[in-house]
This record gives structure tokens, sequence and C-alpha cells, in this order.
């Protein structure tokens, strides 16, 4: 018998409880794209009007859209994002980043987004909170979080291969006894509070543009809050960590896009 993600001690597998179906991201991003009515929804994916309806039900029930009433002869409804909707902007624009990078056959983005003027792209990274340095699969270590129940079925139970606690990597502590052999005095955990004031920098891919595969010109996107605190240090930890940020960066100006 199946069971439910929802019931997995995983928030990617809760998460693909509520996206996992092609229709309900495309809807989604259609509904970012400014699209709120079921007739504009269905002439903009062709998709047949019960399923639309099924999906657009699911996303109302787990609380990704909200339906509101908007005229009575004949009853209509628009569905609109919630800001738990909202909040999953940038899990889209890091798909639509990866797209635009492995899948548009060499003819480049079909759409591009763009922060408040022209030049200023958005790249989608996962960046370290505490050091501002973008993090690659290689850098991350899986640990035990503080939500993880203790009533696991064994079958579900992933613990086998999550760490307890994070721990120091060896290229951290090789980083910090050439610094101390050089002669600085400093290891790298205090260059990076040192350093926490200056603003991350665009990855090498920083000229590459998330964009959506089709659809209309997207709402204006919000504009950036506080700068955080970068800075240029290996993203290693050695003591538990903040989770890393999947963060949406404009490289003409540095900060972090928030989605409100």
């Amino acid at each position: 018998m199946k069971r439910e993600f929802s019931e997995w001690p995983c928030s990617l597998a809760r998460a693909v409880e509520v996206f996992g179906d092609s229709w309900t991201l495309l809807i989604v991003r259609d509904a970012m794209q400014g699209l709120s009515r079921f007739d504009e929804f269905q002439r903009s994916l062709n998709v047949a009007r019960n399923t639309l309806s099924d999906r657009l039900g699911k996303l109302v029930d787990s609380g990704i859209m909200i339906k509101r009433f908007y005229q009575d002869n004949p009853p209509r409804y628009e569905y609109l994002l919630t800001e738990m909707g909202r909040d999953f902007f940038p899990v889209l624009a890091a798909m639509l980043a990866w797209g635009d990078k492995w899948l548009d056959d060499g003819g480049g983005a079909p759409v591009t987004l763009h922060h408040h003027k022209p030049g200023h792209n958005i790249v989608s990274q996962v960046v370290c909170v505490e050091c501002g340095e973008p993090v690659e699969h290689a850098d991350i270590q899986f640990c035990v979080g503080p939500g993880y129940p203790d009533d696991v079925p064994p079958e579900l139970d992933i613990r086998g291969r999550l760490a307890s606690a994070p721990v120091q990597s060896d290229v951290a502590e090789r980083e910090g006894k050439d610094t101390r052999a050089n002669g600085s005095g400093v290891d790298p955990g205090q260059r990076a509070a040192a350093k926490r004031t200056r603003p991350a920098q665009p990855s090498r891919r920083a000229g590459r543009t998330a964009a959506f595969p089709g659809g209309r010109v997207g709402r204006p996107i919000p504009a950036p809050g506080p700068p955080g605190r970068h800075g240029r240090s290996r993203p290693f930890f050695t003591s538990a960590p903040r989770q890393p940020s999947l963060t949406n960066l404009c490289p003409a100006a540095p900060g972090r896009l928030t989605v409100s």
C-alpha cells in the first residue's frame, strides 16, 4: 500500500506530496506571472478542465492558494497565491536556472527574469548564511535535524546515512594550518567574521539568467531587503551551522531578494 509522502521524515518528500506533479508546478508558475482565473489557467496550459479543477483544489487544500469569489452570475472564483505559495518562488527560480543551463538546446533562456531595471538579472544560488559563500553538493553535510521524529517506522528511517552533528571538514582544517604556517596567526573562522561586512560576490555563473519557460511577463519582483552578512571563507562548519539558504542574487545590486 502506498504510504503518503507527508509521513516521511524529510521536508523534500513532504514538498513532493504538494508539488510533485507537472501540472501543479505549471499552475504555480502561471500564478506567479499574474494569472488567477480558471479560464486563464486553462487557456495557458491547454489542460483538461477536470484535471485543472483537481490540481487547483489540491493547491487550495494544501494552503498554496486561496479561492476568492469575484462574480455571482454565473458564480466565478479566482485563485491567488498565499504567502506559503509566494515563498515557493526561489525554488522555481532555481529550477529555471537549471533548465536554462542544461535544457535550452543552445538557444538561451526563453524568458528572462529581472530585478527592477535592465541589467539587474536574477541568479539563483544556494549560499551559506554565515559566510555568504556559494555552496555546492561536495561542500554539504547532511545531519539529523531538530525536527526529526523519534517514532519513525524502520522502513522510513534514514538516520543511518545522516551525521549526528556537523563536523569540521579536512579541507577546512588544512586551510587553518596553511594560514598559521604563513604567519598570519588568524584562522579561517576569524577571517570570515572580519569579512562579514563585505557583500557576497556572484558565482562563476553570475551571467546566467533564470527564466520562466513560457507565459507572459510576470509581476515585478519585490525590492531587496537589507544586505546580509557575507564574506569569502569556505563554507565548512566548525560548530552547529544554520541551514544553507536558497537565494536569488541580483549581480548589479548585491543583496538578497526576498518574496513578500
